[in-house]
């Protein structure tokens, strides 16, 4: 197989050089956005514990995350997993260019989670994590973090209600606000995944990128599931779905100031996305002035400015650019957008 050599963050990989999708091992140049973050995020983790810590890349491919991981982060104990033998190879190439020490295993995740357990487990399928998430779930300790990462966008936001009854168990049609139902569905089968080996998970970052969702969380023991399934409410067209915070401002805040210290060639972009996270009001759903039959929208940020005036809470979203998150009640009279009383 031919390779060519691409640099990403502090290291160098071989990729196969030809098409992403013809490749017998894949390697997607477009989210490296996301594993920029992932760096980020598993940094300021490892610095709260401080302890080394066993971490799994359950689905390698080139092994570009895991050895991200290591060289960036350092002091852990990585296990770069893939079933694919070609994937492997190219595993230990990679490694042995980067000159790092790390576990190169060739089984199915899910038989590894079954035997191991870790401190960090990043699920990056191609397509949906449904499959892993009980051997995630098994595998991953107590107080420990956990990110996640779904592809199937269309049948987690409503476009295929059956599809994501069938993976998620939540038959979800799609809503104005589409992309936070496929958060919310997503955050809510994890968070159901782990209730059934009596562990809890905390959201602390959602990212919605291109065509992926990505979830990162702390799991946590069974005492926090109590408080966790009280926020689970009825939502019309969706379901029973979690509907309570999604995010950890407190912790994104370091992740932005990590990636300002990381100084990767995408931070702007990077900063200004976990900015308007940061921004966002704690408001399930958000509405898309776009998709309201309004005669003349307005400006996103002349109403919120209006609805903060009256007393409400108003904010932009990250997951739409014409939507508003607000505590305010919105309707459509004679084609004018109103506050409903």
């Amino acid at each position: 197989m031919k390779y060519r050599k691409i640099r990403e963050g502090k290291v160098e990989i071989f990729i196969p050089d030809i098409n992403k999708y013809q490749a017998p091992v894949f390697y997607n140049p477009d989210a490296e956005f996301l594993r920029d973050i992932s760096v980020a995020v598993l940094s300021i983790f490892k610095e709260k514990i401080k302890e080394k810590i066993n971490v799994l890349d359950a689905l390698s491919a080139s092994g570009i995350s895991g050895i991200r991981y290591k060289k960036e982060v350092g002091n852990l104990n990585l296990t770069l997993n893939d079933k694919n033998k070609d994937a492997v190879s190219l595993i230990r190439k990679n490694i042995k260019h980067n000159n790092i020490n790390a576990e190169i295993c060739n089984e199915d995740a899910n038989l590894l989670m079954r035997k191991r357990l870790f401190d960090f487990i990043d699920i990056d399928p191609f397509g949906s994590p449904c499959v892993y998430m009980d051997s995630v779930a098994h595998s991953i300790k107590f107080n420990r973090l956990l990110a996640v990462t779904a592809t199937d966008t269309g049948a987690l936001s409503g476009s295929f209600p059956n599809a994501c009854l069938r993976k998620y168990g939540i038959r979800a049609t799609k809503k104005q606000y589409y992309k936070e139902t496929g958060v919310r569905v997503l955050i809510t089968f994890i968070m159901n995944s782990l209730a059934r080996y009596n562990k809890s998970f905390k959201p602390i970052l959602y990212l919605s990128h291109k065509h992926y969702y990505r979830i990162y969380g702390i799991v946590q023991g069974s005492m926090h599931l109590t408080r966790q399934l009280k926020k689970y409410k009825y939502v019309d067209g969706i379901g029973t779905i979690y509907l309570g915070e999604i995010k950890d401002n407190d912790f994104i805040k370091k992740i932005i100031d990590k990636i300002r210290e990381f100084n990767f060639t995408q931070s702007k972009k990077e900063i200004d996305l976990l900015n308007k996270i940061l921004e966002e009001i704690d408001e399930p759903f958000y509405y898309d002035l776009n998709k309201m039959h309004i005669i003349k929208v307005p400006k996103v940020d002349d109403i919120i400015f209006k609805l903060i005036k009256r007393g409400y809470k108003a904010s932009r979203t990250s997951l739409c650019g014409s939507g508003i998150k607000t505590n305010a009640k919105l309707k459509i009279k004679n084609g004018l957008l109103i506050v409903e009383k």
